[in-house]
């Protein structure tokens, strides 16, 4: 099923390597290239999440007044979201969209070795993991990817949540994704932290230009 994708994608890196010299840079340019193409979809979702965010006091204030009757509370959740205009799902579609991305990035740095072996700046190899060498000095590159994929996950996160009591929610879900980064090759690591670099700017400008108006 995800054959199309890994043979499209190996296509766009080796494109990509052709230009830049360097499987590294080519996996940043397809970072760069998958965020252009998807930018009308993660607009929508993180307008979506500030928009929710816009109308928590809101929602706090219904679940709180009808935390007796379900019924009532889903009720009056729909007619909230209808009047703001607000789809509670509308940040669903792109995270979907990524997995495939993810599983062929993953499927590909496993089995190709031009790219898996290929060194990257401080990066020895884009197919090792930080499973690979645990906590030994050689792992050091790969565990700072790992902790700036987490900090870069928190901090987004954190930029559209104004509700305390999501704060563990957003550690839960870091310490989470840490555990799973792990174990994936440097080059999925560094699709993600780029990915998860470009959407902090996304969702500041977004912010920015929904204080403005």
């Amino acid at each position: 099923m995800l054959k199309p994708i890994e043979d499209a994608f190996l296509v766009l890196l080796n494109y990509f390597y052709s230009l830049s010299g360097n499987y590294g840079w080519a996996i940043i340019l397809l970072t760069v290239a998958v965020r252009i193409i998807l930018l009308p979809l993660t607009y929508q979702q993180t307008k979506a999440q500030i928009d929710l965010q816009r109308i928590q006091p809101k929602v706090k204030e219904l679940q709180k007044k009808y935390r007796n009757d379900k019924e009532k509370l889903n009720e009056e959740l729909i007619k909230l979201y209808a009047e703001n205009k607000v789809n509670p799902f509308g940040g669903c579609l792109p995270l979907l969209i990524q997995l495939p991305i993810f599983f062929a990035l993953f499927k590909i740095l496993n089995t190709y070795p031009p790219i898996k072996d290929e060194a990257f700046l401080f990066i020895p190899s884009l197919g090792a993991t930080a499973a690979k060498f645990g906590f030994s000095v050689e792992a050091w590159p790969y565990w700072l990817l790992i902790i700036l994929l987490g900090a870069s996950t928190y901090i987004s996160a954190k930029m559209l949540s104004s509700d305390k009591t999501q704060e563990m929610t957003n550690i839960t879900i870091t310490i989470f994704l840490l555990f799973i980064a792990y174990s994936l090759p440097a080059g999925v690591l560094l699709y993600w932290l780029l990915t998860n670099i470009l959407t902090l700017i996304q969702q500041y400008v977004q912010l920015k230009i929904q204080e403005v108006a």
